[in-house]
């Protein structure tokens, strides 16, 4: 789900208008915790990999993220949690030199990747605070300043994410055909997300710098914010992202 600060359209392009969460300030920053249980250390959440997870000892509890040096951000992206399970509010702060200030909350009422975005501010750190009964887990926690695509995209995938789904599965038959049961060997949802009609100018400016950072790191892709919320996933190529000339003007296109 993506959640939206109160009054914030965007900084240059409104809501419908896709963004791409990249470049994670992480990368360059400390993560601590208010506590974290044994093998769930407050830094796994603080990385690109799903398959560890930061979950604190007692609610409410708190999550902060302190960069190296100040940085601008306008967005933030959740990924592989159980926010909507164990029934976690999250609440996003910032620091104003004497007191952590709310920016934004949500309540969850699932599991699936989760973005905030709110007008860009230049800081040097954040806090995530978790309240509610039960101490929920988070895999993947992203803070950036979103890249907003310029086009608005309406067909550029034939499937939204949300309802894209992925599954293989080893399905186990008798010789005669009987259906006996089976297993799911991978799950997720994947579709082809195409803009077109971007100028090489902004494609080699703009958008190059996260192609070529999107070899080694996921990312997040909001397809329409404002009419679409539950169109975002977290994304991990498996081949180059390539743009191409559409050989009309100097326009291009890219499929993320």
């Amino acid at each position: 789900m993506i959640y939206i600060e109160t009054d914030y359209v965007g900084d240059v392009y409104n809501m419908e208008h896709p963004r791409v969460l990249w470049n994670n300030v992480a990368r360059r920053s400390t993560a601590t915790a208010s506590t974290s249980a044994a093998g769930y250390d407050a830094t796994n959440a603080a990385t690109a990999t799903e398959g560890e997870e930061w979950k604190p000892t007692a609610m409410p509890a708190n999550w902060d993220l302190t960069f190296d040096t100040f940085e601008t951000i306008n967005a933030i992206g959740i990924e592989t949690h159980n926010l909507g399970t164990s029934g976690a509010t999250v609440t996003l702060q910032d620091w104003d030199g004497g007191a952590w200030v709310d920016i934004m909350a949500a309540t969850p009422t699932d599991d699936e990747p989760i973005s905030f975005l709110f007008a860009a501010r230049s800081i040097d750190r954040i806090r995530f605070l978790f309240s509610g009964s039960t101490a929920p887990s988070v895999s993947v926690i992203m803070v950036c300043l979103a890249i907003e695509i310029p086009r608005q995209v309406y067909m550029g995938a034939i499937t939204p994410i949300d309802m894209a789904l992925k599954t293989t599965y080893a399905v186990n038959d008798s010789t005669t055909g009987r259906f006996l049961g089976r297993s799911v060997l991978f799950e997720k949802n994947e579709n082809e997300f195409t803009i077109r009609h971007l100028t090489e100018r902004y494609m080699r400016e703009d958008l190059f710098p996260f192609i070529k950072d999107s070899r080694m790191y996921p990312f997040f892709l909001l397809e329409r914010p404002y009419s679409r919320p539950t169109a975002l996933s977290y994304r991990i190529t498996r081949g180059d992202i390539t743009p191409q000339r559409m050989g009309i003007k100097d326009f291009m296109q890219v499929t993320l």
